[in-house]
């Protein structure tokens, strides 16, 4: 288990404060990017406002992984207590990422863990079980969270910086950290830029669901009900591919069909 610590030598002040005085952040979106901001400035000792237009992020979504370079910040919050949560939802008993053609011949495969000290630090899973386990966690830590509110404008003057929300109350902090997503207002306001969409092409065509019976019972499908091992499979065909996951015995199933 990890033992990293926050590096809270500011101990969430900053040179341009009154001594003492802390460092109050807004963050802006309320995505996985949005929490672990919440979160690690919490840790550290700063006073945090989330701000997320939607009233319920758990209900969008339906995989997402993290791998090392991500998981080993998360399992450093409360002594690895959050990623235990993870692990009990997520996928652990996968061996390899199974690489097919579209017609089935297998091609290669890569092992899910690239080293075992990993495992702790590797999730994937269903996206809203996970951003709960998130949500909790900086719930826990006395975060300030408004949902079902969208920011219209950002400000900034010489003594502070803000938002404003779409019902004309403003926040004002000492630092916004923008996590809007696309569509971004910050962008636009920040850099300039019009949030210009471009099509690539293609499209995704995605479900997450539970077993059924029916799918149980169906002879093509019983390797993704292995209780032993979790399947992971990536097929690779003309102009298109797909990826499916299956974990918990098979009760949790997540496809993803990318095509023109």
């Amino acid at each position: 288990m990890s033992t990293a610590t926050p590096r809270n030598s500011s101990n969430g002040t900053n040179g341009g404060h009154s001594p003492g005085k802390r460092v109050k952040v807004i963050v802006v979106g309320a995505g996985f990017a949005g929490m672990t901001a919440v979160i690690e400035c919490q840790r550290r000792g700063m006073d945090v406002i989330l701000v997320e237009k939607y009233t319920n992020s758990a209900e969008y979504g339906d995989i997402i992984d993290f791998f090392a370079n991500a998981g080993r910040i998360v399992d450093a919050w409360d002594n690895g207590k959050v990623a235990d949560r993870l692990l009990d939802i997520c996928i652990t008993k996968a061996k390899w990422m199974q690489m097919l053609k579209h017609t089935g011949e297998a091609v290669h495969r890569d092992p899910w863990y690239l080293k075992p000290e990993h495992f702790r630090y590797q999730y994937a899973g269903q996206r809203g079980a996970m951003w709960k386990i998130f949500r909790d966690y900086a719930e826990e830590l006395g975060v300030e969270m408004h949902f079902g509110v969208g920011v219209v404008d950002y400000f900034e003057t010489v003594d502070e910086t803000g938002v404003v929300l779409a019902d004309g109350t403003r926040i004002t902090g000492d630092c916004v950290l923008a996590g809007d997503g696309p569509k971004s207002l910050a962008r636009q306001k920040v850099l300039k830029l019009k949030d210009k969409k471009t099509n690539s092409g293609y499209a995704i065509f995605r479900s997450y669901f539970e077993a059924t019976e029916e799918f149980r019972e169906h002879p093509l499908l019983q390797e993704y009900l292995n209780p032993d091992e979790d399947t992971i499979k990536f097929w690779i065909g003309p102009d298109s591919h797909m990826l499916a996951y299956s974990w918990q015995g098979g009760s949790k199933v997540v496809w993803v069909f990318f095509h023109p």
